[in-house]
């Protein structure tokens, strides 16, 4: 079950758990993705992102890289009430639309 934390809009990043992860994500047409996640994805030395990352460092690096005004205890709480409770769904708290 994917539950998304904080929107920033469909080319912006976005913050979400799904089962057991945490991944901060970044998309934009025409370049690589970024993915700062606690899963491991096999990223290399080269490809943009980290994998295998504490959940604090993955929202914590999503709040600097996205530049939300949430606080970082805030999107902290909520992340880890989505990986207790996935019965729950949680609201984003800002989702733009492009």
């Amino acid at each position: 079950m994917r539950q998304i934390i904080e929107s920033r809009g469909r080319f912006d990043w976005q913050l979400a758990v799904c089962n057991d992860d945490v991944t901060a994500s970044f998309h934009y047409p025409g370049e690589p993705s970024i993915y700062l996640t606690t899963a491991d994805f096999g990223l290399g030395y080269h490809d943009p992102g980290e994998d295998g990352c504490e959940v604090g460092h993955v929202v914590s690096e999503y709040r600097r890289r996205s530049q939300t005004e949430t606080a970082t205890g805030k999107l902290l709480e909520r992340t880890l009430a989505a990986l207790t409770d996935d019965h729950e769904t949680v609201e984003p708290t800002r989702e733009v639309v492009a």
